[in-house]
């Protein structure tokens, strides 16, 4: 019974010719698009400027220091942005400081930050280059 109703649509309408090639660029055209969206947004997100949290000290309630390591070029300058927290994760203490220009590539700080209440940890947030 199927046969029938294929003979009869093809000798209404014609044969259906295939088009395999159509979906193969389609195909080919999604990869493309996704690796090129992978690619952007890999570029966005790096930073020639690392920073790593390597400790911090609990000074006094008004006081924390944070010690950590900058990567960055030599001869260049970075802005780094460290906080202190309270134990819910609240930001107690803030500090904007410039670094550099160093001549090595990796180079160890210690930064105070002065809080308003008693901090349980302090870390870099971010830093960039100027």
């Amino acid at each position: 019974m199927p046969e029938q109703k294929d003979d009869l649509l093809e000798t209404r309408y014609g044969q259906k010719q295939p088009r395999p090639g159509r979906f193969r660029w389609l195909a080919y055209l999604g990869v493309a698009a996704m690796t090129a969206g992978a690619v952007g947004l890999g570029l966005a997100n790096w930073s020639p400027v690392q920073a790593t949290t390597i400790s911090f000290r609990v000074v006094s309630p008004w006081v924390t220091e944070v010690d950590f390591e900058i990567q960055m070029p030599p001869g260049s300058v970075a802005e780094c942005e460290l906080e202190a927290l309270n134990n819910a994760f609240a930001v107690v203490g803030y500090v904007k400081q410039t670094f550099g220009p160093f001549d090595g590539l990796i180079n160890n700080q210690q930064v105070a930050i002065k809080t308003y209440e008693e901090a349980v940890t302090g870390l870099v947030d971010t830093c960039t280059l100027r």
